[in-house]
């Protein structure tokens, strides 16, 4: 089973690697390495993308049976030793925007007392579902100048691993039913604690427009400014294929 390095260094985007395992699935090839800074689609953030070797790694999975990371490539390599790259440009705006909707979330439960039921993270943008019918202008805009606010007060974002009995004490909005013994949590300081599996991004690197962006998309029509906004955010972000 790969060791899952992406938990103590998000920021790592080169590596190297053993190869413990080539697999063959009806015309698709995986790896497995004895260690991957490659992320997995799970926790609603997409899955890294780059290069073992000359292989291009075009999705990344985990194995139900026992939980190893699977790279799968476009052809398996020859070599035994792994030079990997990941895509830093697609692994940063997965970051940023994943770690924008939790702070857009929270700031619609203190608002609103709207709690997101689900949420889509793609290469276009994110969007979020509330659990409530119908927000006004007012509680829109109030989400904003709070997620706003907390992206310019640069709030660090922490993690930490706790027992599950210690996470019962905690105040946390919800444990998952399938929680193990032990539980990763994620805190923006004084603001968000909730348990999380994803990399977690540093507030000061994200964009504050793209909080105002949240808001445009999920509620309610923009006006006039915010459109301009979207148009001039949309046209400066990169590529992440």
């Amino acid at each position: 089973m790969s060791v899952r390095r992406y938990y103590d260094d998000a920021y790592r985007t080169q590596f190297s690697a053993k190869i413990i395992e080539r697999i063959e699935q009806n015309g698709r090839f995986a790896l497995t390495l004895n260690q991957s800074y490659f992320y997995p689609t799970s926790g609603g953030q997409p899955h890294d993308t780059g290069t073992i070797n000359s292989s291009h790694v075009i999705d990344v999975t985990v194995r139900e049976s026992d939980e190893a990371v699977l790279h799968w490539v476009n052809a398996l390599p020859d070599a035994d030793e792994a030079s990997c790259t990941i895509n830093a440009a697609r692994r940063q705006d997965h970051r940023q925007h994943h770690s924008g909707q939790h702070i857009l979330s929270q700031a619609f439960i203190q608002i609103a007392k709207a709690e997101t039921v689900s949420f889509h993270l793609g290469s276009e943008g994110v969007t979020i579902d509330l659990n409530v019918a119908k927000l006004s202008e007012a509680q829109v805009e109030e989400a904003e100048r709070l997620a706003n606010k907390i992206v310019w007060e640069n709030r660090p974002i922490t993690s930490r691993v706790v027992s599950l009995t210690e996470a019962q004490t905690l105040p946390l909005r919800k444990i998952p039913a399938k929680a193990g013994e032990s539980l990763r949590l994620i805190e923006i300081s004084d603001f968000d604690l909730r348990e999380f599996q994803i990399t977690e991004n540093e507030i000061g690197v994200m964009n504050p427009r793209s909080i105002l962006l949240f808001g445009m998309m999920f509620c309610t029509p923009p006006s006039s400014s915010y459109a301009s906004a979207l148009q001039s955010l949309s046209a400066d972000r990169p590529a992440i294929d």
